[in-house]
């Protein structure tokens, strides 16, 4: 894969997660007055790996990238 093919799926990966648990802290404290926290966030990042499998593939191809 082209490196600035990968940088850039990375990058909007990167961004489309932060985004979207950006959107579920603000939508919790709205309506619950709760606040989500890191560690809320990595249990549940399972489930939008399992939601979005395009997000899995591109962040494991980037560590393995690494490792080599």
């Amino acid at each position: 894969m082209n490196k600035k093919i990968l940088i850039n799926k990375t990058f909007g990966c990167t961004r489309f997660i932060y985004n979207y648990y950006l959107n579920k802290k603000q939508e919790l404290y709205k309506s619950e007055h709760k606040n989500l926290n890191i560690y809320n966030c990595i249990k549940d990042i399972k489930n939008l790996y399992e939601e979005r499998p395009y997000l899995k593939i591109v962040i494991k191809i980037k560590y393995m990238k690494i490792q080599n």
